[in-house]
């Protein structure tokens, strides 16, 4: 059952060129206790997709329509005041480089407890420590580092406390926007492992905002691929492994080294992802695909339902699909 339904969120940011579209009607759906990974390019418009979901962008960026259904309630239609009283408590955000999230002038103690003191200020002081000790031990953390200040802690250790605070309010839903930036492989590995146990024993819903396709393969049940703004292709992460349709999911997984793989060729993806504020009147994806046709600069194609559960957004997914694969 989806605990979150993002419909037909779209976001872009104003420049001197005209509007960027940065999130291009976004449908998307969350199960409860479900590891969603959302992957990409840079400036394909996964981390604009996450702050949409929480309506936490900035000028220049405008959220231009969409719903955000948690668990039945509309994030879109709450007022700023009605949306403070779900955030954190509801749905939580690790945002991307941990190591520049924290206060650098506050010990790690005061702002966990800051986290809960102001969205359950009911809670007795003496909980609150108690449960500050009990977050940084179930991320691995001894709680005695709690009294120290951030510059005392590793990039990993640094982390772990951004980890504790998304989980401080119990929610339902986290967001993880590229959770292991700047961490060292071993580093990040451990970090994928920490989240994954934090979703089985909570049984949480984390959409893991990623570049990194084999990474998340490793830890999600479903992935998402998003191209220029679009969410291109969407299935189980053995089907896309095995069986991806779009002709940018192939170029993707091609293009990275798999541990599994020691002996494939590596191809990179040639070209750029366009400029988003250009009018797309064809696949986005067109310049950059080896299998395009007329249609393709014609009329963009809609994510369709290929096979159960399996999403694809390309004119000739069905019949490409032994071509990309033989």
């Amino acid at each position: 059952m989806a605990v979150l339904e993002v419909r037909g969120l779209t976001t872009v940011y104003k420049t001197q060129n005209g509007d960027a579209l940065a999130l291009d009607c976004l449908d998307l759906d969350l199960d409860k206790g479900e590891m969603l990974g959302l992957i990409g390019e840079s400036g394909c418009g996964k981390t604009t997709a996450g702050y949409s979901i929480l309506r936490s962008i900035k000028y220049p960026g405008v959220i231009l329509q969409g719903t955000v259904r948690l668990a039945g309630t509309d994030l879109a239609q709450l007022s700023e005041a009605e949306l403070r009283k779900h955030l954190w408590k509801e749905i939580a955000m690790i945002p991307q480089c941990a190591m520049n999230a924290l206060n650098p002038s506050h010990k790690i103690n005061s702002q966990i407890f800051e986290a809960i003191e102001v969205h359950e200020p009911k809670t007795p002081k003496n909980e609150i420590q108690a449960r500050i000790d009990t977050l940084l031990n179930s991320v691995g953390l001894n709680s005695r580092w709690k009294d120290s200040y951030p510059h005392k802690l590793s990039g990993g250790m640094k982390q772990r406390v951004v980890i504790a605070m998304a989980l401080a309010c119990n929610p339902k839903i986290i967001i993880a926007d590229e959770a292991t930036t700047g961490l060292d492989v071993l580093v990040q590995a451990q970090i994928m492992a920490l989240l994954k146990k934090i979703q089985i024993e909570h049984d949480l819903g984390i959409l893991l905002i990623s570049h990194d396709l084999a990474m998340v393969s490793q830890v999600c049940e479903r992935i998402g691929i998003m191209y220029a703004g679009s969410l291109v292709e969407l299935g189980s992460t053995d089907r896309i492994l095995e069986n991806a349709l779009h002709p940018y999911t192939k170029a993707l997984l091609t293009s990275q080294v798999s541990l599994h793989g020691i002996h494939k060729i590596v191809k990179p993806i040639e070209g750029i992802v366009p400029s988003l504020t250009e009018k797309f009147i064809g696949c986005k994806f067109r310049d950059r695909c080896k299998h395009r046709r007329e249609l393709c600069g014609i009329e963009m194609p809609k994510l369709e339902e290929i096979e159960r559960g399996h999403w694809c957004a390309c004119h000739f997914s069905r019949e490409l699909g032994d071509v990309i694969h033989g």
